[in-house]
């Protein structure tokens, strides 16, 4: 569709992968989430934000980050 619209798509390489998911802030965000989410009543964000880590990994083509 984005094509269709004369948008270019790329996706990002595992090398560009990595290198964002290795910024600091990465970690400090999923912190700030976390904590964000218990003040809110969540319960077991950090399970949740886990989740979403481990979707994230198998879409890069099973890379895992941390």
């Amino acid at each position: 569709m984005q094509q269709d619209a004369g948008y270019t798509v790329t996706a990002a390489s595992d090398e560009d992968i990595e290198k964002f998911v290795s910024l600091p802030a990465v970690a400090s965000n999923r912190e700030t989430w976390i904590q964000s989410a218990e003040k809110a009543g969540a319960e077991k964000p950090a399970q949740i934000i886990e989740r979403m880590k481990a979707i994230i990994d198998a879409g890069s083509g099973g890379v895992a980050h941390d």
